[in-house]
């Protein structure tokens, strides 16, 4: 963007948002507005998004893509029932986001991305975030990368999404891109 335009940065961490605005100071920009603050509760149709096209969901996530971070896979069964549950919580909160997200009117597109390589983060999230609107459909993205989506969930759409494996050589990762219609 060439700090060029304005990009609006949410984050309910004091500390999260503290080493974003060091990042960004250390990088030289000087277009991003950050504030502490819920996503949820910005209201989509305040007069300074009306401008909003794009928006970035990278959402709070279990982080099971990130090489070296325990993930409570394990076999013991208290473990499993913890693991399901905080996935749960989690899905919830990260669809709720993304609907969020769709709601701003002049948004164009919406980008969803964890670093969680659970389905229940990724493809789950962006098969239910699809049937409960109809203004926005899943656009290709990166046409040359190898790994993509879990085709039992998400059938042809699968396709368009990214996944990212640790035994790609990098941390573990998905995106999926929303386009409106």
């Amino acid at each position: 963007m060439n700090n060029t335009g304005i990009i609006y940065a949410f984050d309910l961490n004091k500390n999260r948002l503290k080493t974003l605005r060091k990042l960004h100071a250390r990088a030289g920009v000087t277009c991003v507005v950050s504030k502490l603050q819920n996503f949820l509760e910005v209201d989509p149709w305040d007069p300074q998004y009306a401008k909003v096209g794009y928006i970035l969901v990278d959402p709070s996530c279990s982080g099971s893509g990130i090489v070296g971070r325990h993930n409570l896979q394990t076999d013991d069964n208290d473990n499993k029932i913890q693991k399901t549950n905080r996935l749960k919580r989690l899905s919830a909160f990260q669809l709720s986001l993304l609907l969020h997200a769709f709601q701003f009117p002049s948004v164009q597109r919406v980008c969803y991305s964890t670093c969680s390589i659970h389905v229940e983060e990724n493809e789950s999230v962006v098969k239910i975030a699809l049937s409960l609107q109809k203004k926005f459909v899943l656009a290709p993205i990166l046409p040359t990368w190898h790994r993509r989506g879990d085709e039992a969930v998400l059938g042809e759409d699968a396709k368009k999404v990214v996944r990212v494996s640790p035994v790609d050589g990098a941390n573990g990762f998905f995106v999926a891109l929303f386009q409106k219609k």
